[in-house]
């Protein structure tokens, strides 16, 4: 998916989790849960979120492959862990946020091995820039504007 439509995505995740959660600051918790569902894609080096931290997006994709251990389960399980006995806000944006982007890709031709380093992909018939991704970036952003304005 592109870096928008998993924007789209993941605020529309963060106002609905908003909605039915007592967040505290909910600026904070849209801006950290749309960073992290930028997140996964830190190991490919043309993703928006490696243009923007290029030295550590270099120093991942050194050791990691693109849909790797960053696009598994295990990375927003560790993020929730550690950081829920700081702020189980921040603990919900980033894990959540982070989910969000696993989430989406599940719907992608490629898949995402959430269960990595296992084989075993969960794949979806979009493929990434296609007009079926257009269009539901369209819904999407359809959606984040009735929700926010209901919220």
């Amino acid at each position: 998916m592109r870096y928008y439509t998993h924007l789209a995505f993941s605020f529309l995740m963060g106002v609905l989790l908003i909605k039915y959660l007592d967040i505290q600051n909910q600026i904070l918790f849209i801006v950290l849960f749309m960073i992290f569902g930028l997140a996964p894609d830190i190991d490919e080096l043309k993703s928006k979120v490696s243009q923007k931290v290029k030295p550590l997006a270099l120093l991942i994709k050194f050791f990691f492959s693109h849909r790797g251990i960053m696009h598994s389960i295990f990375l927003p399980i560790i993020l929730y862990l550690l950081l829920f006995m700081i702020n189980i806000d921040v603990a919900i944006s980033v894990s959540f946020g982070y989910l969000s982007h696993l989430l989406l890709d599940c719907f992608t031709v490629r898949g995402v091995r959430l269960v990595w380093p296992l084989k075993k992909r969960l794949k979806g018939f979009i493929k990434t820039g296609s007009l079926t991704e257009t269009i539901l970036f369209i819904v999407l952003i359809i959606a984040d504007v009735y929700f926010l304005v209901t919220l």
